[in-house]
């Protein structure tokens, strides 16, 4: 703002002092054709003595040098005027170029301030999405835990059910699956660190060696060697049996060895 009041300023000068040089020229101008026409009509007339020539001629000099000072005065003040009005021009220009650079790196920050806003929010909606969705996760882990905990009761009575009907495959199949359903519940509670793990697989070895006793004592009381089975559940069986050892437990595993040791297979 002040460079522009100074621009002003300096410029009406220039043009002030311009008009007054073109003022006085053109009055040295004015005189001096007055003078020459007056010499005209003085020599057409009357005769001069070389006394009077000479004064004339000397002003009519002097006239001219005069003009040509302040031509020259004026040309000069033209081309500093010029030169001026270039470095102010530059200036001007500089400091424009410098306020659009200013504006354009607070626009940049503007911008990468509401980006950074941006991600910053994206990141906290994707962390509570996380947390919701995990919330979610265990919900759906606690519901299926809790189906499979039911799951465990209910083959257990499925078993029981069956061998008091003298069933003996759905009794063996009713108890493989009520333990697989326990080993899925053991690693849950391992999953997140319940102490109901440890508690719950000692039931299920218990249980795995009362089933294994049970069938001990079918075989003596029907005098045979082998629980015969159909080749076609022995696949079932076996990934049964695979599901049940994902604990880890080393006594389920022998246990769980004992118990197929006792199985036969035969189409």
């Amino acid at each position: 703002m002040k460079d522009t009041f100074y621009t002003v300023s300096l410029t009406i000068a220039f043009s002030l002092l311009l008009l007054f040089m073109y003022y006085r020229v053109s009055n040295l101008e004015h005189k001096y054709e007055t003078l020459k026409e007056a010499n005209v009509r003085l020599k057409s007339n009357l005769p001069l003595t070389d006394a009077q020539i000479k004064e004339r001629q000397f002003k009519e000099e002097m006239y001219i040098r005069q003009q040509e000072k302040d031509t020259t005065l004026i040309l000069s003040v033209i081309g500093f005027s010029l030169v001026f009005a270039g470095f102010l021009s530059f200036k001007l220009f500089d400091d424009r170029v410098k306020i659009i650079n200013t504006s354009f790196e607070s626009s940049i920050h503007t911008v990468n301030s509401r980006i950074d806003a941006f991600i910053e929010t994206i990141n906290s909606i994707t962390t509570n999405y996380e947390t919701n969705y995990k919330n979610i996760e265990h919900t759906i882990y606690d519901l299926k835990n809790d189906f499979d905990y039911e799951l465990v009761t209910l083959k257990q009575n499925e078993a029981k059910q069956a061998l008091s009907n003298q069933n003996l495959n759905g009794y063996i199949f009713y108890s493989l699956y009520s333990y697989r359903f326990s080993a899925k519940c053991i690693l849950y509670y391992r999953r997140i660190g319940s102490n109901l793990s440890e508690n719950l697989l000692a039931f299920m070895n218990n249980s795995i060696e009362s089933f294994r006793l049970d069938l001990i004592s079918i075989l003596s009381f029907d005098n045979t060697e082998k629980i015969l089975l159909s080749v076609k559940d022995k696949e079932t069986i076996v990934n049964l049996i695979k599901e049940i050892n994902k604990v880890g437990d080393t006594k389920t595993f022998d246990k769980l060895n004992l118990v197929y040791s006792l199985l036969e297979f035969k189409d």
